[in-house]
């Protein structure tokens, strides 16, 4: 089996060398996979401005990976494709979230048959990767990992030597694995079969410029598709709070926001963050397996990257949805 790995960032420091070194001791678990890591990079756009080439090296950004990985593993480095949310091909007065762009990058890029995501500033379980690849390679399923989440911690060669657990730290999904709901599946440790991912176009675009629900809306249009999900709390990755700061606005779960996100009234009568509108759409439409805002077919930017390494350069989107507001007028 050959399996990528896709890890998705825009922090100034996401910690490569704890990544890199729990990701080495993870494949010394998995010997007889063939694997890859991409590295969805947001930040490769910024040190040369917004108005160099999209492909600009930020040779720091780059050693700084390089010198984590040590050449212990196949690995690729690269901007996010161009979107209308940020980056040079932005259409708003600044950089809003949007990463469901990033990891259809990834997918787009992927050459293995299994496909599994994790977060930043995250240690690698040992048994992460053979947990993944145990499932994926008997049941083709996509597997909903497990977490534990630290304010702080010591890493000594890959590993956790002590830290302080945040309040929210345990996943509560339950401790033995169990088939689970397409819901369950989190963008923070999830592995799915490529073809799963392709045959519903990859993420839904349309919950750009804002964060939350966009990878329960994966996980739901995977499970619609004939991909039976199952939580695996042993496929267990541990994220370290201390360098996991806002980006483009957006804090992260537990954490207060630093700009106020927009909202909308839902059917219970409140106001609820407006991406979560999102995904009563989806409830309203059970059939539906596709997403609503993707101007492109995945597998189709899929051949042609790579093929050539390059990526549409424009965008349809003109408003945003939330509130019909011109791309040009958000800030």
């Amino acid at each position: 089996m050959n399996v990528t790995a896709v890890l998705c960032t825009k922090r100034r420091d996401p910690k490569f060398s704890w990544m890199a070194d729990s990701l080495a001791l993870a494949l010394e678990s998995t010997p007889q996979i063939g694997f890859e890591l991409v590295v969805v990079d947001g930040m490769l756009w910024i040190e040369g401005g917004y108005d160099a080439p999209w492909m600009t090296e930020w040779q720091g950004r780059r050693k700084a990976l390089y010198d984590a990985i040590k050449g212990r593993f196949s690995y690729r480095h690269v901007p996010p494709k161009p979107t209308a949310w940020q980056g040079p091909s932005r259409k708003t007065k600044r950089d809003f979230p949007d990463l469901n762009n990033a990891r259809n990058t990834g997918l787009a890029l992927a050459r293995g048959q299994y496909v599994c995501f994790f977060d930043d500033c995250t240690v690698l379980d040992p048994e992460w990767l053979y947990y993944h690849t145990t499932v994926a390679v008997r049941s083709h399923w996509a597997v909903a990992g497990g977490y534990r989440t630290y304010n702080t911690a010591t890493v000594k060669d890959g590993r956790i030597v002590v830290g302080d657990l945040h309040p929210m730290g345990e996943d509560r999904r339950g401790p033995i694995t169990q088939k689970a709901p397409g819901a369950w599946l989190w963008g923070l440790n999830m592995g799915f079969p490529l073809e799963a991912a392709l045959q519903v176009n990859g993420f839904d675009e349309k919950y750009s410029g804002q964060m939350g629900s966009e990878d329960c809306d994966m996980g739901v249009r995977i499970e619609r598709g004939g991909c039976q999900v199952v939580h695996e709390p042993r496929c267990l990755i541990n994220q370290i709070m201390e360098t996991h700061e806002a980006v483009d606005g957006h804090a992260g779960w537990g954490t207060p926001q630093p700009v106020k996100q927009k909202e909308l009234l839902l059917q219970d009568g409140k106001m609820h963050f407006a991406n979560e509108r999102l995904i009563e759409f989806l409830i309203e439409e059970p059939d539906r397996k596709l997403p609503l805002g993707n101007d492109f077919n995945l597998r189709e930017i899929r051949k042609t990257v790579l093929a050539t390494g390059a990526f549409p350069t424009t965008r349809k989107l003109t408003h945003d949805w939330r509130d019909d507001a011109p791309l040009e007028t958000c800030e």
